[in-house]
């Protein structure tokens, strides 16, 4: 399983509006040969990120779970 940042939270330092890359991009970037993996799940999942002054901000993880064939 591999996990990514998918968006920056309210108090990053990183104010730049580059895109994060789609988890399907993120899964072809691995570049596995097709019929030894399984995809289990791939796609974003959103959950609320405590920062560090203890304000808190919606960020999206991006999610590549597989399975090997």
């Amino acid at each position: 399983m591999a996990v990514t940042h998918g968006s920056r939270p309210s108090w990053s330092w990183d104010k730049s509006n580059a895109p994060f890359p789609s988890p399907q991009k993120r899964f072809q970037d691995l570049d596995l040969i097709p019929t030894h993996w399984r995809d289990v799940f791939v796609g974003n999942e959103e959950r609320i990120a405590t920062g560090p002054d203890g304000q808190t901000s919606t960020v999206t993880d991006t999610i590549v779970c597989l399975e090997r064939r």
